[in-house]
């Protein structure tokens, strides 16, 4: 059984890395669905050695819900607690 008190100290120290109401705070997001769709398009030359690029970028991500944080803080000290046991 995991200690409460690390359960407690890891979502405080998530809280305090993501200050919500601060614009200097972290997100957790997920890497699957964070995706560079970036894409670069040349157009002929205007002018010697001179070229247009466009660069169109689309993100979408996940932030991680309260449910989420508790299932994964279950699980890293599950693991942390039989590696240190």
């Amino acid at each position: 059984m995991t200690n409460p008190v690390y359960k407690e100290i890891l979502k405080e120290f998530v809280n305090h890395i993501e200050r919500r109401g601060s614009s200097s705070g972290y997100q957790i997001i997920s890497k699957a669905s964070y995706d560079n769709k970036s894409n670069y398009t040349k157009s002929p030359l205007v002018q010697s050695k001179s070229q247009r690029k466009v660069m169109r970028m689309f993100w979408e991500w996940y932030e991680i819900g309260s449910e989420e944080l508790e299932f994964e803080i279950e699980c890293f000290l599950r693991k942390w607690e039989t590696k240190n046991g």
